[in-house]
């Protein structure tokens, strides 16, 4: 059932790359930010941990950047860096509530935002301040509002994963 559980939470990260890739790519014109991978990212580490988090941040982030990105290899490096991120908060002792997922989502995309001007920056590509000075304000926004709106699915997912947890740690 675990195989299963992973598998189709990948087909959901799968599912969120087009939908990120044939709807939300059209609203940055608009100055409307939605990262729906980062989101699901987000919750697919925190249902199956850190590892799973890193091989998948990695995979579809590879497989954004071969077929939108400009940079190969750095949506990869972006999205593994996040599931790692997350995961230490995590450790770290943030609890699964509502409050400590919209401080993940704040951080992870700041985080995001930040070294991506910087690596592209590190390879000589034109960076433009006010509009990276935009996203930071703008970006976290739009993903909280959108994790708002995926939270209780992830929230039912989080719960069956910490009963099963319990049921198999019980003295």
């Amino acid at each position: 059932m675990k195989i299963f559980n992973k598998i189709l939470h990948f087909l959901l990260l799968i599912a969120a790359l087009i939908i990120q890739i044939t709807f939300f790519e059209h609203l940055k014109m608009f100055n409307v930010y939605f990262d729906l991978v980062l989101i699901m990212l987000v919750a697919v580490t925190l249902i199956n941990g850190a590892f799973y988090g890193i091989i998948s941040g990695f995979v579809i982030g590879l497989i954004l950047d071969l077929i939108a990105g400009d940079l190969v290899g750095i949506s990869a490096l972006i999205y593994a860096l996040d599931a790692f991120i997350i995961w230490n908060l995590v450790e770290a002792g943030l609890k699964y509530r509502f409050s400590s997922q919209v401080f993940l989502i704040f951080a992870v995309t700041e985080t995001n935002l930040i070294t991506i001007s910087l690596v592209r920056y590190l390879f000589n590509f034109d960076i433009n301040l006010p509009l990276v000075g935009l996203e930071l304000l703008l970006k976290p926004i739009f993903n909280i509002i959108l994790m708002a709106a995926v939270y209780p699915a992830v929230r039912i997912s989080m719960r069956q994963r910490m009963e099963s947890f319990e049921l198999n740690y019980k003295d």
